[in-house]
């Protein structure tokens, strides 16, 4: 009966990751949907064209299309600034998003967003 609950209580730490990593996640899940979008349709991809020309970079765009209610990012341009950022590289048609972890020297997830011919 103990090493069952010794076993369960393993398996239920062990589920228990860092909640940043989730929240990580779900930013570059996001990133990477909003990018795909403004690829696909062209009021979107108005929308991050003209982010770009303002700003230099699309994070604008992808902080301006976080829902009201949700809290998401950071997202960065080119490097990562801190632990968990989101990081997005590239060019309107071919997007890099890399989400970092404790560690800056090597992304936990990356994504390769390219508009298809």
């Amino acid at each position: 009966m103990r090493q069952a609950c010794l076993l369960i209580a393993a398996l239920l730490l062990s589920a228990c990751g860092d909640p940043r990593e989730g929240h990580m996640r779900d930013s570059l899940e996001h990133a990477e949907t909003q990018l795909h979008q403004a690829q696909m349709e062209p009021l979107a991809g108005n929308r991050l064209r003209a982010a770009i020309e303002i700003s230099g970079s699309p994070i604008d765009y992808l902080a301006s299309s976080v829902p009201a209610d949700t809290q998401l990012g950071p997202f960065r341009w080119q490097q990562p600034q801190q632990p968990f950022d989101v990081v997005i590289n590239g060019a309107v048609d071919d997007w890099q998003i890399d989400g970092y972890g404790a560690a800056l020297d090597k992304p936990l997830v990356s994504i390769h967003v390219k508009r298809a011919p």
